[in-house]
């Protein structure tokens, strides 16, 4: 039995793991109220309510200070049809000069009920990627809203001057896709105040490519040449990489001999974002799996999304130990790639720089890079193969330590920067394949230890980040005479820590942990490929602590696509 099967809430559209992208329930609310906790330094979202059916989602908002913002906006209820960006117009806010101590951008997308695939979601200005992220699905009864938020103070410096810009939002509507989808943007500037001191942000804000670019092994690298400023002492990437096409689900892909008896996309499991300096390995960061609400199953999603669904946040690759080498005034190509990218990966990249006021001219040098390409290892043997039938495991792996060292000559004395990063991926599958069933059960996880050590005259400042992305999915379809049943559960988590100590004892810790844990089990009928019983059940859990802002702890229960608990907990406070 072949594991696609029909989907009757997407007419036309073969669904399976691997290759579903839609189905839909959802209910148009207005955006809740977003304020601070009164037991916490966080910014909450609204608590759903029980029985909610449309969106909920545990996701923290964007803290803000205190001072009274101004506030521009992008967009107001635009309603996005067919694939032409919308033209944006962005000019600074009247009576509200820079610098300031944040800048926040707000998102609130519906769309109405009826059929509609998730669509992706891209707001950019002056070129620079200012929101990435995809789209809830509607009900064939229900409308859906949500509401997103990302902090932009670093895009500050762009945001001083008026900007062209476009909001990205593909979506086809006719007599089968009916859902229509809406939205509106703004941006949100705060003042500096007592306790809100100016942000220090960069200087210099360079998209690497207008808009998104499309990564394929026909067009397998973003390039930008760049004559930067010659007094840089710090730099940065932030990169997003959205899986798509035959990548979307890049990790139960399968070496590619044995693609087609496990009847999987091939290439392999293993993915990475690569940036190179004139040729030069430069930074990696790993691809998060992102699962949107059509994916696998879109039972799975409703109303909580996966991990980020709605809003990704990027990956940011210090640069700075190349600083010296980039400030000699001459032009400099940097390269973005995605390892093992088989179709498609939507990217962008946005350069930072941060320039010495003291001194016009910087100079210093790149005094180790032991980074090289992967060595990913693959292993097969243990599959088994009769005929159409498969059964036993592949795996894939790949680990590397590398070092990044830089030194840089400032008006404060010299800098050292020292990148250290410790990387190491793994993914297995097993696989259990006759005429009548299939089963797919994949244990993946990605772990990153990065240190950014920073050597000047006050002495030793240390930043340590360790993520870990562990992935489940455990898929299952089964032919029961006239019936073909699938029951999926999956497992997706982001977990963070991060500790900053400066130079004089100082030290700041966050850590943060994001876990979806969704099951649907689906019947359809063999014949006519509409689902004859669902049976679905979730939970949400954010779990974040920081040693300034206090604690929040948040789990939502979703039982048959509705919301049936809400829980708040913090053992270490009254929350």
């Amino acid at each position: 039995m072949n594991r696609r099967i029909a989907d009757a809430s997407r007419p036309g559209v073969v669904s399976a793991l691997g290759t579903v992208a839609c189905a839909c329930i959802a209910v148009l609310a207005a955006p809740a109220a977003f304020a601070h906790s009164p037991s916490s330094g966080f910014a909450e979202p609204p608590v759903p309510a029980i029985g909610t059916r449309t969106v909920a989602d545990a996701e923290l908002l964007v803290t803000r200070p205190r001072t009274a913002p101004c506030t521009v906006s992008l967009f107001a209820d635009q309603e996005f049809a067919g694939f032409t960006p919308v033209a944006l117009s962005y000019a600074p806010p009247p009576g509200c000069p820079g610098p300031w101590a944040k800048v926040v951008l707000q998102a609130d997308y519906q769309v109405t009920a009826g059929r509609q695939f998730d669509r992706t979601a891209v707001i950019n200005l002056g070129g620079v990627n200012v929101y990435f992220g995809t789209t809830m699905e509607p009900g064939s009864a229900t409308p859906r809203a949500w509401h997103v938020e990302r902090d932009v103070t670093d895009m500050s410096a762009l945001l001083a001057s008026a900007q062209a810009g476009e909001a990205i939002l593909g979506n086809v509507v006719n007599s089968t896709y009916t859902g229509r989808i809406f939205g509106s943007a703004s941006l949100v500037f705060y003042p500096p105040g007592r306790d809100d001191p100016p942000a220090a942000a960069p200087q210099s804000v360079m998209p690497l490519a207008p808009s998104l670019t499309a990564l394929s092994p026909n067009n397998p690298t973003l390039a930008k040449t760049v004559v930067l400023p010659r007094n840089v002492e710090r730099l940065a990437l932030d990169v997003i990489a959205q899986s798509q096409a035959s990548d979307e689900f890049w990790y139960t892909c399968v070496p590619d001999a044995d693609a087609g008896v496990l009847q999987s996309c091939g290439g392999g499991a293993f993915r990475e974002v690569e940036v190179a300096i004139d040729g030069t390995p430069a930074g990696v960061a790993p691809v998060f799996p992102w699962i949107y609400t059509g994916g696998i199953d879109p039972r799975l999603w409703t109303p909580v999304p996966g991990v980020q669904t709605l809003n990704f946040e990027p990956s940011r690759i210090d640069l700075t130990p190349f600083a010296g080498q980039l400030d000699d005034g001459q032009p400099h190509t940097l390269t973005l790639q995605v390892f093992g990218a088989q179709d498609n990966f939507s990217v962008t990249g946005t350069l930072l720089a941060w320039r010495d006021s003291g001194a016009p001219v910087l100079s210093g040098a790149v005094t180790q890079n032991t980074l090289a390409a992967p060595v990913v290892h693959v292993d097969d043997s243990g599959l088994v193969v009769d005929g159409s039938n498969a059964s036993g495991r592949v795996t894939v792996s790949s680990r590397r330590d590398y070092r990044i060292a830089g030194t840089l000559l400032t008006s404060h004395g010299p800098v050292t920067t020292i990148v250290d990063q410790k990387m190491k991926f793994a993914n297995t599958q097993d696989f259990a394949i006759t005429d009548t069933a299939y089963s797919q059960q994949i244990g993946q996880r990605t772990d990153v230890h990065t240190a950014v050590t920073t050597l000047d005259h006050r002495g030793a400042s240390v930043r340590t980040t360790h993520a870990s992305y562990p992935l489940t999915v455990v898929y299952a379809q089964t032919l029961s005479g006239n019936a073909v049943v699938v029951d999926t559960t999956i497992s997706q988590e982001r977990k963070v820590e991060t500790r900053v100590d400066g130079p004089h004892g100082e030290s700041r810790t966050t850590k943060s942990d994001e876990l979806v844990t969704p099951h649907a089990t689906t019947s359809y009928d063999q014949t006519t490929g509409a689902a004859t019983s669902v049976s679905s059940s979730s939970r949400q859990r954010v779990r974040v602590e920081d040693s300034r802002l206090g604690c929040y702890d948040r789990t939502i229960v979703v039982t048959a696509n509705a919301v049936s608990a809400v829980k708040d907990r913090c053992e270490d406070s009254q929350h």
